[in-house]
């Protein structure tokens, strides 16, 4: 049997101590899960004249920046007062590689997008802390703040992790140098997006990290934890176009249109004899006309005429005598 050193005794010892302790504590802080290394990357605060189509786009500047749940998105108005607050219900979990999203937009944005974000904006979720603010829609514009961090209900008490102030008319605080001087529109499809690197121990400037862009144009389109990523439209849905039906000969039977049919009209002309004997009267030929368009010629019924017994002579009048002045016998004669 062979012994070890006492040295060599006593440094397993302690390095068994070590990583029992270690096992301990649990996983070193580089590995855990955390918040604070997060940027405001992108925020829309309307869309084609729709000042409820909004979001907020954060990004992961290290890997494993997903614990968001229970940590705020405050908003604050052009004179940095709070305007209202957004808490994250939970944490994310498609993706926590370094530069994932995390999107939080409206339900028009929602509408509007062919993606889904990861929160939406609502009751659930917010607190509007001026009267004026919108729980649907918080985003102010043209000018405000969007913080991202540790905050109280008030988002009076806060510590930021990233924030960006942005227009021409914002007076409140800065968290970092600088503001965003241009404003935040909700004509067309801009947005103010962060163009500078996705770091959080470099120097942060607004007024030149961020720049407005075009969010329907590729490499700008918002994009949520589990990658969907699309321009935005304007919510209406697409109308569905009805194909015209060709008619196909031999396929189709063609109703024809309805013409009324004529009715003919029969006119019935009694020719008399040139002359009537006493064994009696001819019966008339009759001939008639038929007028109408189409269909079948029209059969002609004649009116009939009466015609005496045969054998009869026709009725013939009594004379009447001539009468002449001073003729007082009658026969003619004076």
């Amino acid at each position: 049997m062979k012994y070890l050193p006492i040295a060599g005794c006593a440094l397993m010892v302690v390095v068994a101590g070590a990583a029992l302790l270690a096992g301990a504590l649990g996983p070193s802080p580089t590995a855990e899960a955390s918040f604070h290394q997060m940027r405001v990357y992108e925020v829309m605060g309307g869309a084609n004249g729709d000042a409820t189509i909004q979001y907020v786009e954060l990004r992961m500047a290290a890997a494993n920046q997903n614990s968001v749940g229970n940590k705020s998105l405050c908003f604050y108005d052009a004179g940095g007062a709070p305007w209202a607050r957004f808490v994250f219900p939970t944490a994310v979990n498609s993706s926590t590689a370094d530069e994932s999203s995390i999107l939080v937009g409206t339900a028009a944005m929602n509408a509007a997008w062919p993606g889904t974000p990861d929160f939406v904006f609502g009751a659930a979720n917010m607190t509007a802390i001026n009267v004026m603010a919108s729980v649907d829609a918080p985003v102010p514009q043209p000018a405000g703040k969007v913080a991202f961090g540790t905050a109280a209900e008030g988002c009076g008490v806060f510590s930021p992790v990233d924030s960006l102030a942005y227009g021409s008319a914002y007076t409140g605080a800065v968290d970092f140098p600088g503001k965003f001087a241009s404003d935040l529109p909700t004509a067309g499809t801009q947005t103010i997006k962060l163009t500078g690197a996705i770091c959080i121990a470099c120097l942060r400037i607004n007024s030149v990290d961020y720049a407005l862009v075009d969010a329907n144009q590729a490499g700008n389109h918002p994009r949520s934890n589990s990658g969907s990523s699309g321009p935005i439209g304007d919510g209406a849905p697409t109308p569905t176009i009805a194909a015209t039906p060709t008619a196909t000969i031999g396929k189709q039977t063609a109703t024809p249109t309805p013409t009324d049919t004529p009715v003919a009209t029969a006119t019935a002309t009694a020719t008399p004899p040139a002359s009537a004997t006493a064994t009696g009267i001819a019966t008339p030929a009759a001939s008639g006309s038929a007028t109408g368009t189409g269909g079948p010629s029209p059969t002609v019924t004649p009116t009939p005429t009466a015609t005496p017994p045969s054998g009869t002579p026709p009725p013939t009048g009594t004379p009447i005598a001539k009468l002449v002045q001073g003729d007082v016998d009658c026969d003619g004669d004076r």
